[in-house]
């Protein structure tokens, strides 16, 4: 079974709007809200956002893609998750990334070059204060001893960690410490190349929920005709010095029938769930529509 959700790229200047956003996403069938993470980026902070989305939905999980894991103090960022599973009533999930925009680090004051030995001790300490409630840790940048977690997650054990990162080390932190693998731009190449790495990995940390987990993070440009869709596809592209050709590579660009079939390509080199960014302006939601009436149906 795949599922869908959709990643909110923009945040409307009235924050109902937003709201209005979440429950339509919801009513239209797809399985889950996401915001992106960017500490020192003109956006709103996700978890707080999330929050909000909890109180306007009932029944969407409700993610981030990408939270960037070694900027904050991992205490922190257990309380603030607990608290939004307890306010959603156990719909969170973490999207856990090393992050990538060394000004962040610079600001945080955490070391760019160790950023994954960081959130590798962060995701451990999450995992005891989330299931244990008390946190022991000695590591290498972090040392906790006898700190208790009162505020505890509904979901049980924890909420699920989708760890992000396109390369072999992102694919084995998943492994270790994730329940679903989420690439970011991955074209179906991509996958085939490296999901064999994950799968091991899986093996190798006896990781027991009993199938790999892979997830898409895409951009998704649909229009009922396919000339249309391209257009936008060029004009993104053109935004980023790339081409026509290019963005079909690690996007997908068309009409219904054309995102089934590149969707089905996804499915079968293993992934099984997809967040699209919809590459529209917040109120421009024609696509969302468009894609759950002519492209959902084909997958339920």
């Amino acid at each position: 079974m795949v599922s869908f959700g959709v990643h909110v790229a923009a945040f409307p200047d009235d924050p109902r709007k937003f709201g209005e956003l979440c429950k339509k996403i919801e009513n239209l069938g797809f399985g889950s809200v996401w915001l992106a993470d960017g500490l020192t980026r003109n956006m709103i902070d996700p978890l707080p956002g999330l929050a909000y989305a909890s109180a306007v939905t009932s029944r969407v999980k409700l993610g981030t893609c990408i939270y960037v894991i070694p900027v904050r103090h991992p205490i922190i960022t257990a309380k603030l998750t607990a608290t939004i599973d307890q306010l959603s009533g156990g719909r969170f999930i973490l999207g856990a990334g090393v992050g990538w925009k060394e000004e962040e680090f610079t600001a945080s004051g955490v070391p760019f070059e160790r950023r994954g030995e960081v959130t590798d001790e962060c995701l451990q300490i999450m995992q005891q204060a989330w299931e244990i409630g008390e946190v022991n840790f000695q590591g290498n940048f972090y040392k906790i001893s006898g700190v208790g977690m009162g505020l505890r997650p509904v979901q049980k054990p924890r909420p699920p960690v989708w760890v992000g990162g396109n390369g072999r080390l992102a694919a084995v932190r998943a492994a270790r410490f994730g329940d679903y693998w989420i690439p970011t731009d991955y074209a179906v190449e991509g996958y085939e190349k490296n999901i064999g790495v994950y799968k091991e990995a899986c093996a190798r940390f006896s990781t027991s929920r009993g199938r790999v987990n892979v997830a898409s993070h895409l951009m998704l440009i649909i229009d009922e005709h396919k000339a249309a869709a391209d257009a936008v596809a060029k004009s993104v592209g053109e935004s980023m010095h790339s081409s026509l050709k290019e963005v079909k590579e690690w996007a997908i660009v068309g009409d219904p029938a054309e995102v089934v079939r590149r969707i089905e390509a996804y499915n079968a080199v293993g992934v099984n769930y997809h967040v699209f960014n919809f590459a529209t302006k917040v109120h421009d939601d024609a696509g969302i529509e468009l894609f759950a009436r002519d492209v959902l149906p084909s997958f339920n």
